[in-house]
């Protein structure tokens, strides 16, 4: 993995945006999605544990193949 310097960090209190490249918030109950590639994967899933974290919707993920495969359980 690549690591960046000199990039600028946001100011405090500045709005991020919540939206992610994942549909987390279109999945219903017992659908998944797989993020196929190893660092592709991990980023999805490092994703869903934020979703989790920020919501009331709770994610399952799984290594497949060469991926993660992630459920929405809740």
């Amino acid at each position: 993995m690549k690591i960046d310097n000199q990039v600028p960090i946001p100011p405090l209190g500045e709005v991020r945006d919540n939206r992610t490249k994942y549909p987390f918030r279109e999945m219903e109950v017992g659908d998944s999605i797989f993020v196929d590639g190893e660092e592709d994967g991990y980023r999805a899933k490092a994703a869903a544990v934020m979703m989790t974290k920020r919501s009331r919707l709770t994610f399952k993920t799984q290594r497949e193949n060469n991926g993660v495969r992630i459920w929405r359980v809740s």
